[in-house]
C-alpha cells in the first residue's frame, strides 16, 4: 500500500469535500438572511439519522450551542460520503426542529416540546390544556412520525374553497379573469366545472365583455325581455369566431347579380331576408343564403334611403322622387305612400317617444326633417297602396323641423332627441315631440358629412371636409358655448366651438359610426381609425396602400371589414392579423357591407353591375396556395394597441354602467326628454 499516495488522495477528497460544503453552508446562509427558509426548518429529507450540520456551534444564526463532538459517528463530516440535499424552500421539511437535536436514541433524544417548560401554559391556555394529551404524545413522536402526521394533516385541512364563498362572490371573481383562465378552473375539478358551467350570470358577462357575435340568447332573465347568454350559447359564438381566424382555411363565398347599375346605395339585413336598393329605382329582396326572393317596384326615381322596423315588419324607403314608401314584408306590398318634400330624401331614421309612439324621420336636400307617424298595420286588405300627396291632409303627419339652409346630409337619432348635421356647416339638436331646436353648434366650418348622436355621454361627433372629427360636449360645454334666448322659443344653447377635435385623417372623413364605447372612422385617403370614446385613446387604425377612398366598412369589438376599389380586407383588431384580402378578389368596388356574425354581406361592383356576395363563416373551405393569390388585389397595414385592447376588455367599467343614461345639463331651460 503506498502511503503517499493514499495520503495524497485522501487529502484532495477531502479538501474538495471541504470546497463543497462550504459552498453549501454559504447558500444556506443566504437563504436564512433573505427569510427563504428559518433555522428550525433545516432537516433532511428522508429520515431523521442522516442529518447534515450546516450550520457550525458560533454562527450566529445557530439556537444551539451544540458541537461537532456532539454528534454520533456516523454523522461525522469524514464519514459522509454521500450527504443529503436540503430543501431551501421548505417544501420537504415540514418539521419544527433545533439545527443539532439529531440524536435518536433513547439516551440521546431531545424533545422538541418540553414538558417541564410547558406545564404553565397548559394551564393557562384552554387550547393545550384540553389537548395536553396529543401534545406529550407528539414529544416522544420521531421525526419521520411527525412528518407522516403532517403530510395527514395536510390532506384533511385543505379544502374547496367553492363550498365556502357564496355563488354571487364567486361569479364576481371569475368576471376578473381573461377566457383562458376561467377554462382553466373549469379543469380543476368537477365542482369548480359544474359551478362555472350552470352560471349564467357570469357567461352574460363574458359575453358582453369578448362580444364575439350579437347572437340570440337561449334563456330568458326574469320580469324582462332581455335574455341571459349560457355557457352552451357563448361555446356557440366562440366557435364562431375561431373561424373567422382560423388559419389555412377561407368561408364559402356565393355572389349573385344584383342591379343593372354601377351603385348600390342601399344594403340591409333583417332577421330573414337581405334587401338592396340602387338609383335603377328598384329594392331587391334575398334570403339569408343569397337566394333572391322578389322585387319591389313603385319608386320612380332612384332609392338612396332604407330602414327596416323590426316591431311591425315593415321596410320604409325613400329617394330621388321625393316620396317616403312603407313596405309591408310579410306581402313584399307597398300599402302606404307619404309625399312632401320638394327634393331629394337623403336620410332616414326611425324612434320612439312617449307623445307619438312609433315614427319616422326624413331628412331632404329641401333643409328640412319631415316627422311621421309609423303605421301599426296595413290600411286596406287590398292590393292598392294608400298615397297622401298632401302631407298637411296626412293623419300620419307630425310636424316638420326647420333651421337649416342647406340640404340635410345625416341625422342621428335616441328615442325623442335628434341631431341633424348639414351641409350649412351646422348641427343641430333637436326635442322631437316639442318640434323645437335645442342646441345649434357653429364651429364645424364647412359642410357636415356625418354625425353621431352618443346619449350615454352627451356628446355628438362630427365630420367636415376639413379632415376632422369634431367632438361637441351637450352637457359639459364650459366656455365653448353660451344660452340664447330667441323669440317665442325657450333657451337654446349655442356651441360656438368643439370640446375637442380629433386629428389623424389626411382626406375628407366621410363615414362615422359608433358601437359601444368605440368610434370609428373612415376616410377618403385610404385611412381607419378606431377611437375610444373614454379617453380618445386610437385602438387601432389601419392605412390603405394606395390611398384609395374607404367607401364602406364594418366593425365590432374583434372584427373591422373595409371595403372600397379593390379592396375587401377583413381585420382582426383583438390582435392585428391581417386576415383577408382576396375574398372579394374580383370585385372593382365594395359599395356596402354588414354582417350578423355568421355570414358577411356585401354590395359589390364588377365591370358595371352589381352584386350581392354572401361570405358564409358557417361553411370553412382550404385556403388556395399561395401561387394562387391575387396580385391585383391592393393591401395597407394595421397597427393595434394589443395590451391596451387586452385590459380594456377586461375592466368591469365597461360594463356596470351600459345602461344607464345622463340627461342634459340640469341648469338649462330645455333638458334633453328622452320619453
Amino acid at each position: 500500500m503506498n502511503l503517499n499516495n493514499n495520503g495524497k488522495k485522501v487529502k484532495k477528497r477531502s479538501s474538495l469535500w471541504k470546497n463543497r460544503y462550504k459552498k453549501k453552508k454559504d447558500i444556506i446562509k443566504l437563504f436564512l438572511s433573505e427569510n427563504l427558509i428559518n433555522k428550525h426548518s433545516i432537516i433532511a429529507q428522508t429520515n431523521s439519522k442522516h442529518l447534515f450540520p450546516l450550520l457550525e456551534k458560533n454562527d450566529d444564526v445557530s439556537s444551539n450551542k451544540s458541537n461537532k463532538n456532539n454528534l454520533p459517528n456516523a454523522l461525522t463530516v469524514t464519514s459522509l460520503s454521500n450527504p443529503l440535499p436540503i430543501s431551501p424552500d421548505n417544501s420537504d421539511n415540514d418539521g419544527d426542529y433545533f439545527l443539532n437535536e439529531t440524536h435518536e436514541n433513547n439516551n440521546d433524544l431531545k424533545k422538541v416540546i418540553s414538558a417541564d417548560s410547558y406545564t404553565k401554559d397548559y394551564k393557562e391556555d384552554p387550547f393545550l390544556s384540553n389537548n395536553a394529551e396529543i401534545l406529550q404524545a407528539l414529544q416522544f413522536a420521531t421525526k419521520p412520525q411527525i412528518a407522516d402526521l403532517l403530510l395527514l394533516l395536510e390532506k384533511r385541512v385543505v379544502s374547496d374553497f367553492s363550498t365556502i364563498v357564496p355563488p354571487n362572490v364567486l361569479t364576481k371573481i371569475f368576471q376578473y379573469m381573461p377566457l383562458g383562465d376561467i377554462y382553466t378552473c373549469m379543469t380543476l375539478n368537477k365542482r369548480f366545472n359544474e359551478i362555472i358551467v350552470k352560471d349564467d350570470i357570469l357567461w352574460d358577462y363574458v359575453d358582453k365583455r369578448e362580444n364575439f357575435f350579437n347572437l340570440p340568447n337561449t334563456k330568458f332573465k326574469l320580469n324582462d325581455k332581455n335574455t341571459l347568454c349560457t355557457y352552451s350559447d357563448f361555446k356557440k359564438k366562440e366557435a364562431l369566431f375561431k373561424n373567422w381566424t382560423k388559419k389555412n382555411y377561407v368561408p364559402t363565398t356565393k355572389t349573385v347579380v344584383a342591379h343593372d347599375v354601377d351603385v348600390i346605395t342601399c344594403l340591409e339585413i333583417t332577421p330573414e331576408y337581405v334587401i338592396t336598393a340602387a338609383d335603377d329605382t328598384f329594392i331587391k329582396i334575398y334570403d339569408l343564403t343569397g337566394e333572391k326572393q322578389t322585387t319591389l317596384k313603385g319608386h320612380e326615381g332612384g332609392v338612396w334611403a332604407l330602414k327596416y322596423d323590426l316591431e311591425t315588419n315593415f321596410l320604409i324607403t325613400a329617394g330621388t322622387d321625393r316620396s317616403i314608401r312603407i313596405w309591408d314584408l310579410s306581402s313584399f306590398k307597398c300599402i302606404y305612400v307619404f309625399k312632401g318634400h320638394t327634393s331629394t330624401v337623403r336620410c332616414l331614421e326611425l324612434s320612439t317617444n312617449d307623445k307619438n309612439g312609433r315614427f319616422i324621420l326624413s331628412g331632404s336636400r329641401d333643409s328640412n326633417i319631415m316627422i311621421w307617424k309609423m303605421p301599426s298595420k296595413p290600411a286596406t286588405d287590398g292590393d292598392d297602396e294608400l298615397v297622401y300627396n298632401v302631407f298637411h291632409l296626412n293623419p300620419y303627419y307630425l310636424g316638420t323641423l326647420k333651421g337649416h339652409t342647406d340640404s340635410v346630409r345625416s341625422m342621428s337619432v335616441y328615442k325623442n332627441i335628434l341631431v341633424t348635421g348639414s351641409y350649412d356647416g351646422t348641427c343641430r339638436i333637436w326635442n322631437i315631440s316639442e318640434l323645437k331646436c335645442i342646441c345649434k353648434m357653429l364651429g364645424n366650418g364647412s359642410r357636415v358629412y356625418a354625425v353621431v348622436y352618443d346619449h350615454k355621454r352627451n356628446r355628438v361627433y362630427s365630420t367636415t371636409t376639413d379632415f376632422k372629427i369634431f367632438v361637441w360636449e351637450v352637457k359639459n360645454y364650459g366656455d365653448t358655448g353660451h344660452m340664447t334666448k330667441y323669440p317665442n322659443q325657450p333657451n337654446v344653447l349655442v356651441l360656438n366651438a368643439p370640446a375637442l377635435i380629433l386629428h389623424g385623417h389626411a382626406g375628407l372623413v366621410g363615414l362615422l359610426e359608433l358601437k359601444g364605447d368605440i368610434l370609428c372612422s373612415a376616410a377618403a385617403d385610404g385611412s381607419v381609425k378606431g377611437w375610444d370614446v373614454n379617453n380618445f385613446n386610437v385602438l387601432f387604425q389601419y392605412y390603405h396602400n394606395g390611398n384609395i377612398p374607404i367607401s364602406s366598412f364594418w366593425f365590432d369589438d374583434n372584427f373591422l371589414i373595409l371595403g372600397s376599389e379593390v379592396q375587401f380586407t377583413v381585420l382582426n383588431i383583438r390582435n392585428g392579423d391581417i386576415l383577408s384580402h382576396d375574398i372579394l378578389h374580383f370585385a372593382d368596388n365594395v359599395w356596402g357591407i354588414k354582417s350578423d356574425g355568421k355570414k358577411i354581406y356585401t354590395a359589390v361592383v364588377k365591370d358595371h353591375k352589381s352584386y350581392l356576395s354572401v361570405i358564409d363563416f358557417t361553411n370553412m373551405k382550404v385556403a388556395p396556395t399561395r401561387s394562387n393569390i391575387f396580385t391585383n388585389v391592393l393591401r395597407g397595414s394595421l397597427g393595434v394597441s394589443k395590451e391596451y385592447l387586452f385590459n380594456r376588455r377586461l375592466s368591469p367599467e365597461r360594463y356596470i354602467h351600459e345602461n344607464q343614461e345622463k340627461s342634459f345639463v340640469a341648469d338649462t331651460d330645455t333638458p334633453l326628454n328622452y320619453d
